[in-house]
């Protein structure tokens, strides 16, 4: 009997043995799910930020091409009543000229006209160059 003793004592360390080896193993998987979960969460993290300054870039580069957009009929339209003041400009300056009156206060004032219009056609050019550049860098 003193063998099946000894046996039992031997399986009984045995199974402790692998009880501890199990419960370690748990112990280092545990950890490592957990250094998983972390780094899966940082990814996440990460992705999250660029998708959002991703979008936010997007959002203003649309915002601004709106706003051209929006900005290059009225430059049409400037130049169109540009080009009619001309017309009238010249009818005016036919008309002095046949009277004799070319250095007449009116075609002054038209001309005067005509420059303010090419002037705000010129600022806004600008402004659309300047929001293009910006956003080529």
């Amino acid at each position: 009997m003193g063998t099946l003793e000894e046996l039992g004592r031997k399986v009984d360390k045995l199974t402790e043995s692998i009880k501890g080896a199990v419960q370690e193993g748990m112990g280092r998987t545990g950890s490592e799910v957990k250094d998983w979960r972390k780094q899966l969460d940082e990814l996440t993290e990460r992705i999250k930020k660029t998708t959002q300054e991703g979008l936010e870039k997007f959002t203003s580069e649309t915002k601004e091409l709106g706003q051209m957009a929006k900005i290059k009929p009225r430059i049409w339209q400037k130049r169109k009543r540009m080009e009619e003041k001309f017309c009238e400009m010249g009818k005016l300056a036919y008309r002095l000229h046949l009277e004799k009156r070319i250095g007449n206060p009116e075609l002054k004032e038209m001309g005067a006209q005509i420059t303010k219009i090419r002037k705000e056609i010129e600022n806004m050019e600008r402004g659309i160059k300047k929001s293009a550049s910006a956003r080529e860098k």
